[in-house]
């Protein structure tokens, strides 16, 4: 391994900024999706007072912006130059993270909030190695292009979100969590995805937007759902979920079809969906229908409460000079 200083950086910001425009130059994406993943990269730079860096000899290979809020650390945008050492880096800055935590005042939780871009999540296991409960995710995004049509299922109707089915669609989302299982012997608890529900019924201003949210019924069952919000500046598919019953896919590509063809409509430009990379099937229906994969999302916690907590204390205590 490349000898590699990490420390806190006491430079100017900028050249932590060119730095990271350098890197962000050969986006493969449209204009759209670079503006967001330049937004979510660069602008904590700006903001947070603490930043650790990864040198080798004059060169800067990467860094890492951390805030603190109380007694929560977060890391909330990292770039690391693509070698093969860059797994080792992530471990050793988020440890120099911690340690410049810890000495303002203590700590409770440290949480990773920052993308990843790039070919692969090369973070999400650096952090589950320290500890870190980990739920790697995938930012998917639609900016333009034609949909694909989607046919019709035997059996199926696509409704427009109809509010005495919320109960039941509480439990479907709470299905779709369970992932690509094949059996689903015994179905998941509920109450905390209705209660998620209601919280983004809430902030929807008390209704669910039934232009792009859809349930699919089978007869006066419910079989599926899909619940969006549009934002302003873009529109999110926050969920998306179907028992599991025959042709489940295919019924899943039918309701985000009529999400898409619903914020279309609203002549809404940019259209986001947050993915857990457990749930493969979900990722294959929003690629077909033409949303690209942007970037991952680790989604990582460590609390002070976990075993994994005293370990890493005790790394840098025995790594600190």
């Amino acid at each position: 391994m490349k000898q590699t200083q990490i420390s806190v950086w006491d430079g100017n910001k900028r050249r932590i900024l060119d730095f990271a425009h350098r890197e962000l130059s050969d986006l493969p994406f449209s204009g759209e999706i670079n503006e967001i993943i330049e937004q979510n990269i660069r602008e904590p730079i700006k903001s947070v007072d603490i930043i650790i860096t990864a040198i080798q000899g004059p060169k800067l290979v990467g860094y890492m912006c951390v805030g603190r809020k109380e007694t929560v650390g977060s890391i909330v945008s990292t770039l690391i130059m693509n070698e093969p050492e860059r797994g080792s880096i992530v471990s050793e800055m988020v440890r120099e993270c911690y340690r410049e935590l810890v000495k303002q005042s203590p700590l409770e939780v440290i949480e990773f909030k920052s993308i990843c871009f790039g070919k692969e999540d090369y973070i999400s296991r650096p952090l589950i190695s320290l500890g870190f409960m980990v739920q790697p995710q995938v930012e998917m995004i639609w900016t333009k292009g034609e949909l694909p049509q989607v046919s019709n299922i035997d059996g199926i109707t696509i409704s427009p979100w109809r509010e005495e089915f919320e109960n039941e669609a509480s439990q479907v989302i709470a299905t779709s969590d369970l992932g690509d299982l094949e059996i689903v012997k015994e179905l998941p608890e509920r109450e905390p995805r209705y209660r998620w529900l209601l919280e983004q019924k809430e902030a929807s201003g008390g209704k669910v937007d039934g232009s792009v949210s859809f349930m699919a019924l089978r007869g006066n069952r419910l079989a599926g759902a899909v619940l969006a919000i549009d934002r302003g500046e873009y529109g999110e598919i926050l969920a998306l979920g179907c028992m599991p019953i025959p042709k489940s896919a295919e019924i899943m590509a039918k309701l985000v079809h009529s999400s898409l063809s619903g914020f279309i409509k609203k002549e809404v430009k940019t259209i986001r969906t947050t993915v857990p990379m457990f749930k493969g099937e979900e990722i294959r229906i929003f690629n077909n229908l033409g949303l690209v994969q942007a970037f991952f999302k680790p989604d990582a916690i460590l609390l002070a409460s976990d075993d994994a907590w005293s370990s890493l204390s005790e790394k840098v205590a025995s790594s600190t000079p």
